[in-house]
């Protein structure tokens, strides 16, 4: 398959270097075929041949330095565009930057009428959203809102920083994250009705009344394979939950450092039929009853032998030396939101 780099840049002749992902760099030169968008600035282009469903590294270095300066971009794209130290699968105008779309000071909120209450969230929006307005973007839900982008006394995991990172190198597709926070129920909301709980009724609350209502707020692709939910501890044994049983609503799922203790539910999957998701699994293996490696271990076993296939369509990391909290969330969620979202999907 050809492939093609196009890198708006002021560099001077400069070379292209790839690889399929392993092994040395090839060198191949770029050549200038038009203007830029501003003055001192030039379009260049480079082809190569790669395999269509190979994801490429690449860097691009002239006597004017090295772009990124250090690493490299990835792409599974046929045509990739580069510039403003990113990479893209269509030719963007001047980019303006992701943003966080909310006030600390008064968070936005949505009224349940499941649960009886207001639930207020914090939103993400990928760079570029506010000028291309007829672009739709997938959407992943969090859990714990209130720790995704912000530090509420138990840390945080540089939810933003990460997306940005990831996006900027190609790594993950520009996605909108919602994060909705959690308070005094949460044991109720996350824990499912097998086990005592009332996820239930939070799963009905996401599925059928803030989904629609982000649906219709934001430009998102609605469908079910552009639909995500992710969260840890307790709130990773809510996303399985919500996902298994709204599978026609949120196709993509995540469970970090999931509560899986929790054994009732866990083991009704075992009679189930397979359902239609892409599942992220993990933990750590340190700290108090070592991050329940054992039975995230088992969650996998059990999801295998109801079909899913390790590295298709199920993924299961162990954080070394990783407890229980938001700086190893942090330090893994680049994991997750790659085989969740990955760029080339």
């Amino acid at each position: 398959m050809n492939r093609s780099i196009k890198y708006y840049s002021g560099f001077h002749n400069p070379t292209l270097s790839y690889r399929l992902s392993a092994g040395a760099f090839q060198k191949v030169a770029m050549n200038r075929v038009g203007p830029g968008r501003t003055e001192g600035e030039w379009l260049w282009q480079a082809t190569f041949e790669a395999p269509i469903e190979a994801v490429v590294q690449f860097f691009i270095q002239g006597q004017d330095g090295r772009d990124p300066s250090r690493r490299y971009y990835e792409s599974g794209w046929a045509h990739t565009y580069v510039c403003d130290g990113g990479v893209f699968d269509y030719l963007p105008t001047k980019v303006a930057p992701s943003e966080k779309a909310y006030n600390t000071s008064q968070l936005p909120s949505y009224f349940s009428q499941t649960l009886q209450r207001d639930i207020t969230y914090r939103t993400y929006l990928p760079r570029g959203y506010r000028q291309n307005s007829a672009r739709r973007y997938p959407v992943l839900y969090m859990l714990d809102g209130q720790n995704v982008f912000e530090n509420s006394g138990f840390g945080t995991w540089h939810a933003k920083e990460s997306l940005d990172r990831l996006i900027r190198r190609g790594q993950i597709a520009e996605i909108i994250v919602v994060a909705i926070d959690s308070g005094s129920t949460r044991h109720q909301d996350y824990v499912p009705p097998e086990d005592g709980g009332q996820a239930d009724k939070f799963a009905k609350f996401l599925a059928t009344e803030f989904k629609p209502h982000i649906d219709n707020t934001l430009r998102t692709k609605p469908d079910r394979d552009n639909t995500g939910l992710l969260g840890s501890s307790l709130g990773g044994v809510m996303s399985l939950y919500a996902g298994w049983n709204y599978f026609h609503k949120f196709g993509r799922v995540g469970s970090m450092s999931g509560s899986w203790w929790l054994q009732n539910f866990r083991e009704s999957l075992r009679s189930q039929r397979k359902r239609p998701l892409k599942v992220y699994l993990d933990s750590g293996d340190s700290g108090y009853a070592s991050d329940c490696v054992q039975h995230t271990s088992l969650v996998r076993s059990i999801l295998e032998n109801v079909g899913f296939e390790l590295g298709f369509d199920l993924h299961h990391g162990i954080g070394r030396r990783h407890e229980h909290n938001e700086m190893a969330w942090s330090k893994r969620l680049p994991f997750a939101l790659k085989f969740l979202f990955p760029a080339a999907s």
